[in-house]
């Protein structure tokens, strides 16, 4: 695990999540593992190194919980946009336009860790070739 864009949160790294990795109860994953059925990892790097996506699959439909792979629904329309924290200001921009192609490719609701509500929504193609951002809201 690195602290490079918050060396800060070392302390808590050492306090919190060493102790567990080093007693044995952590099970890695990687880039295509699955979890169960419909349900896989995939690498977003850039933002922070080892970062995974969840995507999960079932009936017809994708879902993608897009971890800190974007923080502001901007980062959709302008996908170069780093935000302080990314840790390789070159590979986040290429790993977000990536992640927003496939999930335009998918029709896959998407669920960013870090938008404002609704919290969710589609990525739609832009005429300019770029991506939008649909919301969507909960229903009752």
């Amino acid at each position: 695990m690195t602290a490079a864009a918050q060396p800060e949160g070392v302390p808590v790294i050492r306090d919190s999540i060493d102790p567990v990795v080093a007693a044995g109860m952590v099970d890695w994953v990687s880039n295509g593992d699955q979890l169960r059925p419909g349900i896989t990892f995939r690498a977003i790097p850039g933002h922070t190194s080892g970062q995974l996506a969840m995507q999960i699959a079932s009936k017809g439909e994708t879902g993608i919980f897009t971890g800190d792979c974007m923080h502001r629904a901007m980062q959709v329309f302008k996908p170069d946009l780093n935000c302080f924290l990314c840790e390789d200001n070159v590979t986040a921009p290429r790993t977000r336009a990536a992640l927003l192609e496939d999930c335009a490719t998918l029709g896959a609701m998407i669920f960013p860790a870090h938008f404002s509500a609704p919290h969710a929504g589609r990525i739609a193609r832009r005429e300019d070739g770029g991506f939008r951002f649909l919301a969507v809201a909960p229903s009752d």
